[in-house]
This record gives C-alpha cells, sequence and structure tokens, in this order.
C-alpha cells in the first residue's frame, strides 16, 4: 500500500509538471542586436530577459530572442517568424521608430501586444490599441532638452544636429518646435544618416554658422563618433545630447577629457539609485550582464514586469493582455505606469561597438590655420607607410613579380612553375592582414562592431574603380580624391548629396574610361 501511495504521489507530480509546463506562455524579444542600434538594443534585450527569468508566482514563460537588425524588413520578417511559431502573449518590439512603424499593421491585424521602449513621437499617433510605450516620448523629453540649452546655458545661437531616422526626425521637430516658443532659432539644422562617420564637414558648418552650442538628437554610436571628433577638432562649444550619451556603455566610449562639457538628457538614470528598488535592479543587472543599465534597460524592464504581473493575475492571451495593460496601474522601478492604449553581432565579441587604443595622445595641431587632430595625422602617417610597404612588396620583391605574374597570366605562370595556389592564398592573407591594420587605425575614429566595415569596403572599391585596377599609388590617390571630395561637397550642399554626387562620378569615369583615371588602357587580345 506504500509503494502504491509513493508511486501515485510521484505520478501525480509529475502530472502537476506537466501541468504546469504545458500552460507556460511564450514571448517574444525583438530587438536590433546589430547594426547602428546596437548600443540600444542590447540594453532593451537585457532589461527584457532580467525580468523574463524572473516570473512572478504562478507564471511560467517561455522565450526567444531574434536581432531585428536595423531595417524595417528586418523587425517584419522577424515578427512574421515570431507569429509563424506558437502564438506570443505579447513581443517586445525594438525602440527604432521605422522599425516599429512597419510593424504596426501586423499587430493590429494579428491582435499581438507590443511592448517598446521607442521614443517615436508618431508611434502614439497612429491610433493603434496593440501597441505599448514604456519611455518618454521626443514631445516630452525634447521640452527638458531644449530649455536646458536656452534657460541653464543662455544658448541664443544653437546647432542641431539629428539623425534622419523617423527617431531623428521626430526629435528634430520637437526640438525645432520647443526652441521656436522660447523665442530661439538654429543656427543650423543639420540632418545625418546613421552611416555616416566622419563628421568633418558639419563641424565646419556649425564654425561657420558661429553657433555657440550644439543639440545632438543622434544614436548612441554616432554620438559618441561626433563628440571625439568634435573634441580631437577644438570645437570648444558646449555639447548637449539625447538619452543616447547616457548610456554607461557609450560614455565608456569616450575619455574623461572628451566627455567635458557635455550634458545628456535621459527619461531616468538607474546607476544614480535614488531608491532601494532602483539599486536592487541595477545590483541584479550587473551580476546578470557585467555592466551598467540604462534608462532603456530599466524601462524594457517595467514594460515586461507590468505584463507578468497582468499574466498572474488571470489575462492568460493576448486579447486579456491587451485590455489589462490599457486600464491597469503599475508601480514600476523607474515610475507608476498608468498605461493608455496607444492612440494619436556576436556570440564571440557582442555586437556593441568598441572602441580601439589611440595611437598617440590627444588634442589637435594648428597648419596654415587649419585644425588637425593628432590622432587623424598619426593613422595618416602610419597609413602612408602601409601603401608604400606593400608598393615595395609588390615591384621590388621576388614574391611582388610572381604576383603580379600571376594575376596577369596565371597559366603562364603556372608554366613557368610557380605555384599559383599558394600565391592567391597568400595574398588572400595579406589582404586580411591589410584589413585588420585599417580596422585597428580607425577603431579609435570610428568605433568597431562585428557588422561594421561595408560601407567601408564600398568606399574601398569605388577607390579603385576611379583609381584604376593595379596601381597601389593610384588606389591611395583615389581614396584621398574620395575623402576630400565628400568633405567638401558635404561641408557647403550635404552628406545626402555628397554620396550622390560620388555614384554619378563612378558611372561617368566607368563609362569613358573603364580602365580608371590612372588605369593603363586596357590591351584586347586578338
Amino acid at each position: 500500500m506504500l509503494t502504491s501511495r509513493i508511486v501515485f504521489s510521484v505520478f501525480a507530480l509529475m502530472l502537476a509538471d506537466a501541468a504546469h509546463a504545458a500552460e507556460a506562455v511564450r514571448v517574444a524579444v525583438l530587438v536590433p542586436l546589430t547594426g547602428f542600434l546596437s548600443l540600444e538594443g542590447m540594453s532593451q534585450r537585457n532589461g527584457a530577459v532580467l525580468a523574463l527569468r524572473h516570473p512572478p508566482p504562478g507564471v511560467s514563460v517561455t522565450f526567444d530572442v531574434q536581432d531585428t537588425g536595423v531595417s524595417p524588413e528586418g523587425a517584419v520578417n522577424a515578427l512574421e517568424r515570431a507569429l509563424a511559431q506558437e502564438r506570443p502573449v505579447f513581443v517586445v518590439a525594438p525602440m527604432l521608430g521605422t522599425q516599429m512603424l512597419a510593424m504596426l499593421p501586423i499587430a493590429a491585424a494579428r491582435e499581438t501586444p507590443l511592448l517598446t521602449v521607442s521614443g517615436t513621437t508618431q508611434i502614439t499617433e497612429m491610433d493603434n490599441p496593440w501597441v505599448f510605450r514604456f519611455f518618454p516620448d521626443d514631445s516630452v523629453v525634447k521640452i527638458a532638452h531644449a530649455r536646458y540649452v536656452d534657460e541653464i546655458l543662455g544658448s541664443k545661437r544653437p546647432a542641431i544636429v539629428y539623425q534622419t531616422t523617423a527617431y531623428g526626425q521626430s526629435g528634430r521637430k520637437s526640438l525645432a518646435d520647443t526652441f521656436a516658443s522660447l523665442g530661439t532659432k538654429p543656427v543650423l539644422e543639420e540632418g545625418l544618416t546613421p552611416t555616416v562617420r566622419d563628421f568633418t564637414a558639419v563641424l565646419i558648418k556649425i564654425r561657420q554658422a558661429e553657433a555657440d552650442s550644439v543639440v545632438l538628437h543622434l544614436h548612441a554610436g554616432p554620438t559618441a563618433l561626433f563628440i571625439r571628433q568634435a573634441k580631437a577638432q577644438g570645437l570648444e562649444l558646449p555639447i548637449v545630447t539625447g538619452s543616447a550619451m547616457h548610456q554607461p556603455v557609450t560614455a565608456a566610449l569616450l575619455s574623461p577629457a572628451e566627455l567635458k562639457g557635455v550634458c545628456a538628457e535621459t527619461g531616468s538614470s538607474p546607476i544614480s539609485g535614488g531608491t532601494p528598488e532602483m539599486t536592487r535592479f541595477a545590483e541584479d543587472y550587473r551580476r546578470a550582464f557585467g555592466s551598467e543599465p540604462d534608462a532603456y534597460a530599466l524601462g524594457q524592464y517595467d514594460a515586461v514586469r507590468m505584463a507578468l504581473a497582468a499574466l498572474a493575475d488571470g489575462a492568460a492571451n493576448p486579447a486579456a493582455l491587451r485590455a489589462a495593460l490599457a486600464g491597469g496601474t503599475y508601480r514600476g522601478v523607474a515610475t507608476t505606469y498608468n498605461i493608455m492604449l496607444a492612440n494619436g553581432a556576436n556570440g564571440l565579441f557582442g555586437a556593441a561597438p568598441r572602441a580601439g587604443p589611440p595611437l598617440i595622445g590627444g588634442g589637435s595641431l594648428d597648419l596654415l590655420g587649419l585644425t588637425l587632430p593628432r590622432q587623424s595625422l598619426a593613422i595618416m602617417a602610419v597609413a602612408g607607410a602601409l601603401v608604400f610597404a606593400v608598393h615595395l612588396v609588390l615591384a621590388r620583391t621576388q614574391f611582388g613579380r610572381r604576383l603580379r605574374a600571376t594575376a596577369q597570366d596565371p597559366e603562364s605562370a603556372r608554366a613557368l612553375g610557380i605555384r599559383t595556389d599558394l600565391l592567391v592564398a597568400l595574398t588572400f592573407a595579406l589582404a586580411a592582414a591589410l584589413a585588420g591594420a585599417a580596422g585597428l587605425l580607425l577603431a579609435n575614429q570610428f568605433f568597431v562592431t562585428p557588422a561594421e566595415g561595408a560601407n567601408l569596403m564600398l568606399k574601398a572599391y569605388i577607390a579603385t574603380a576611379i583609381a584604376g585596377w593595379g596601381r597601389v599609388g593610384g588606389a591611395a590617390l583615389g581614396a584621398l580624391l574620395i575623402a576630400v571630395f565628400e568633405t567638401v561637397v558635404s561641408a557647403y550642399v550635404s552628406y545626402p548629396a555628397a554620396e550622390i554626387l560620388l555614384y554619378v562620378f563612378l558611372l561617368i569615369t566607368l563609362a569613358f574610361r573603364p580602365q580608371g583615371l590612372f588605369g593603363e588602357p586596357i590591351q584586347r587580345r586578338a
């Protein structure tokens, strides 16, 4: 009898565990982990995961994380994949405004709640009852941003530099509207795509406009890059940035000297503590991820915790959860949320950008009226030495002569006893080494991520095609011409115009001189 009772008890426990597992709800975490929003996306992901790992009693959760990249198509495809599986009870949606706007129709059609920390104002103007924001939008925080510039700094000639994404456009409008209400007119409003890495042109425009402050509304990576280059080029103006600069991982990319005179607005500051709950959240976050939390992580943590609390209260499906979120109040770590419906890279290194060590100390030199950063001059010197070394190898060594012979006529080279297969392999190794050296040189200037380099490779191809294939000096000269061309056109027209005119020039060159400006005419075989 005792044995039967034991067996029955074990069997009952197994059934209870199985029933508990069967009641587990699924959550999809769709955030940008690669691309220009990887810093913000990783914070968002960490906040959501920290909450999902510790659900309230009575709630069992399974979740999966998908990288949406930074394109609207990437976000839509990730959402479609998530909905094609077991339907998630809610989705942690990316903070990038363009991605959110693309996902809203799908969420409405499939009746799936989206929880986001996006600041793009337009999201809450789309009259979509399935999206919930847990972060102040730009129409709120940019008022404080602009008022600080006007009332605290006393700036009457601010220059606004913003991202051309939906996030950037939303923030620019809020900043401009607030400045107008304060009677302040910005002397410059410059939009930049997230792929811009050299801010020399816009820094020239800021000086020419005689601005007395710089107001940034850029994503995290571009924000840090702009500040580094501004300081290196001797721009001694106060810089007031958006919440991206308040991220500890973004601030860690810069030195204390570079952060001097920089101020950032933010929705909250977990690292500052202030309450026992905030302190406990920061400690839990550090233990879990080995980094400091920011406002994005905290906002997403609160969002998921509110949704999980609604599930614990009996909202077992998306429709019930939407109703609970729409009508409920939740005391989170950052604030008390009274939600209204929305009306009107990587496994090894991680996807977050990193800064490489500088070649030399900071500062700049004044030459012939030009302010030149010492770091940039050092990079140019080392790059010039590498180009000259490659030229010597190709022109003056037995290896170089064999390599050129293989490139010109591999069959004849093999007939002469040259191991062409080995030379090709060594060529790839040399190219990889040079690419690594280039990455090391640029790491401190532009920061690096596992997905970085596509735009630089495209520019390298354009430089070689314009200058002419097979000439090391020509490729270097072509790169210099492109750099000067883009800087001048961007400074006096715009960044988009520089991109367009560069491709026009490439097409004209290939049409009338296929061998490039400095290449030899193509010899046709009889």
